[in-house]
């Protein structure tokens, strides 16, 4: 498709119109997808009304969508092995073992109609820490785990409560530290329950993590209370070594033997097991593991976001009663329906087919780094720089440094390229980078977005 000198200029007017609109929606306190959700919707709408064509991609969408595994020409099947798909044979055994639970309850006199145990029925449980040892690597019996279900952040949200209600009953510094970039929503969700954040910017080089002599230093200086983990890392894909992040921990726990380590473990079945247990296995020393709460997801490791199952563990002496009281005093009754799921699912999809899920999302971030070159080549520009050197570990992104003088707002101005740019994960004014997801993205759709911009 070729189109005229005159209509480029005329899209390249309305992007500028709309990335204005964005910044000022973020100023105004938008969360930055959703104000690019909102500024692509309008894009595609004034183009439609203009009969112009839409020249670009959004790539800032960063959940899953599941059927675009049935587009993966070498994936035909994962759809229905995971028991995403609804002709498959195990989309039916999930939906038999749903029905089987829910009869046992009810003919045992424990209808889960009836606001039930805060922590989650008891199957439920011990599948979610099952799943932790599986692909973590980290043994935390069922009785020391709790279940959510909900929003995509309710388990943290939760346990951020909980975590504050534990702090002040043990007289303890409530300062929440994290790397930055980093997940903005966790870092709002600390700050609204009244945490003094201390965020701490990190370079690629140290794979957006903190060094050991520095924890040490922040953590005293700044009297850190909790400090937040993410190790294989939200925006960037980037994973902490074993090495690095067993010193960090060690040299943070030693200035301060009361911290607490929130780690988010969304993202571990992107990696290996052998790998993920390598990384984490610092936290399998007793006195670490009595300090640490994880935080587990379904909707990464299983492809299945709209069920947002989700789970904490924690040993941590005193932690059980802090959550019931934040679960209680804010949604008092699990869904039933969402605790069958969890259950169907772990105990039903096999594990290789998780691993194979893992190799797509693998896939897609390496083409999207070939489909990176291949917009510098037919632009005959630097748009992304360093390429051969991008560290894509796990996750559902890619996060490409831009060329000189460009941001992630340029780049949607220039070539309709949608991405969050690295100032919306707290990285300061720092724009020379962009996160661009490969969730929602089938291989050949990311091949073929040189041709969605014109650029073919």
């Amino acid at each position: 498709m070729m189109i005229k000198a005159k209509q480029f200029n005329i899209l390249a007017i309305i992007r500028r119109e709309l990335t204005e609109q964005l910044l000022i929606k973020v100023d105004r306190g938008a969360n930055p997808l959703r104000a690019n959700t909102l500024i692509w919707s309008e894009y595609v709408d004034r183009c439609n009304k203009k009969q112009l064509p839409i020249i670009g991609a959004n790539l800032s969408l960063g959940n899953i969508d599941a059927n675009s595994f049935d587009r993966e020409s070498e994936d035909l099947h994962l759809s229905q092995a995971l028991g995403i798909c609804p002709d498959g044979e195990i989309y039916r055994q999930i939906s038999l073992a749903k029905e089987k639970l829910n009869r046992e309850y009810y003919f045992s006199g424990r209808s889960l109609s009836k606001y039930g145990e805060f922590a989650g029925i008891e199957e439920v449980r011990a599948a979610f820490a099952e799943y932790l040892a599986q692909w973590g690597g980290i043994v935390i019996s069922k009785d020391a785990t709790f279940f959510s279900s909900g929003e995509a952040s309710d388990m943290a949200q939760r346990e951020i409560e909980a975590l504050v209600l534990w702090l002040n009953e043990e007289r303890l510094e409530t300062s929440f530290l994290t790397t930055v970039p980093g997940y903005m929503p966790i870092i709002n969700m600390a700050r609204k329950a009244g945490m003094r954040v201390i965020t701490l910017e990190c370079s690629e080089a140290n794979n957006y993590f903190l060094q050991s002599d520095q924890a040490r230093q922040i953590v005293q200086d700044e009297n850190i209370g909790v400090f937040y983990i993410v190790p294989i890392n939200n925006p960037t894909g980037t994973m902490v070594s074993a090495d690095q992040l067993s010193r960090v921990v060690r040299q943070s726990y030693e200035a301060n033997t009361s911290i607490i380590f929130l780690v988010d473990l969304a993202y571990i079945t992107t990696v290996s097991e052998e790998r993920a247990h390598t990384m984490l296995a610092i936290f399998n020393n007793k006195e670490i593991l009595e300090r640490t709460i994880f935080l587990t997801s379904l909707s990464k490791s299983h492809a299945i976001p709209g069920q947002r199952l989700g789970a904490c563990h924690t040993i941590v002496v005193g932690m059980n009663e802090c959550l019931r009281i934040a679960t209680e005093s804010g949604n008092p009754c699990h869904s039933s329906a969402a605790m069958l799921e969890a259950v169907a699912v772990l105990n039903n999809v096999n594990k290789e087919s998780v691993r194979q899920t893992a190799t797509v999302y693998k896939r897609r971030r390496e083409m999207m780094i070939d489909t990176l070159k291949d917009i510098n080549r037919l632009t005959n520009q630097e748009l992304f720089i360093n390429l051969d050197k991008l560290k894509t570990d796990g996750a559902l992104y890619v996060y490409p440094r831009l060329g000189k003088n460009k941001t992630s707002l340029d780049l949607f101005i220039q070539t309709g390229m949608l991405g969050i740019g690295g100032r919306f994960f707290g990285a300061g004014d720092n724009d020379q980078r962009v996160r661009l997801a490969i969730g929602i993205h089938s291989s050949l759709e990311i091949r073929n977005i040189p041709l969605q911009l014109d650029l073919s």
